[in-house]
């Protein structure tokens, strides 16, 4: 049978977070290496969906998406507005679920929950642990699409 196992509670296709479970506070900062951001497993199914063929263009679109996410969360943020960080951040929950950057998606995920909730106070420090998480995913994505680029 599947369990949640993570701090932060799922929510449905609706949107809708659970209000009652509790927020982590404060999120761990990440102490994954560049490198380790990733779930090999799932990037390399990703790469493998694409093929050797399409495989550039998909981590280029992905680092143009990553680019415009983190863009727009640091203006989201720098304003406080809760509904422009909710869908910057909606976005990088999406896609740090599905190329395997597990503390990345979770970091976005405790974000969403405390702006869902209305809390002001803590979405500078979750705001920044989510850009660190961003930054260091970035990276290995470089480092990644220079051995593309490479074979």
């Amino acid at each position: 049978m599947w369990r949640w196992t993570h701090a932060v509670p799922p929510h449905n296709l609706r949107g809708d977070m659970d209000a009652d479970a509790p927020l982590p506070s404060p999120v761990a900062p990440s102490t994954a290496q560049p490198g380790l951001t990733l779930d090999g497993e799932r990037w390399a199914a990703l790469l493998d969906t694409a093929g050797p063929q399409d495989a550039g263009w998909l981590v280029r679109q992905i680092m143009a998406d990553l680019d415009r996410m983190q863009g727009e969360l640091m203006d989201a943020l720098a304003q406080q507005e809760p509904a422009a960080i909710r869908c910057a951040n909606h976005a990088l929950i999406g896609l740090g679920g599905t190329i395997g950057a597990q503390d990345l998606h979770e970091a976005a995920l405790a974000l969403n929950l405390a702006v869902h909730r209305g809390e002001v106070v803590p979405l500078g420090p979750l705001g920044a642990v989510v850009l660190d998480r961003l930054a260091a995913v970035r990276v290995e994505i470089i480092r990644h699409l220079a051995a593309l680029d490479r074979a």
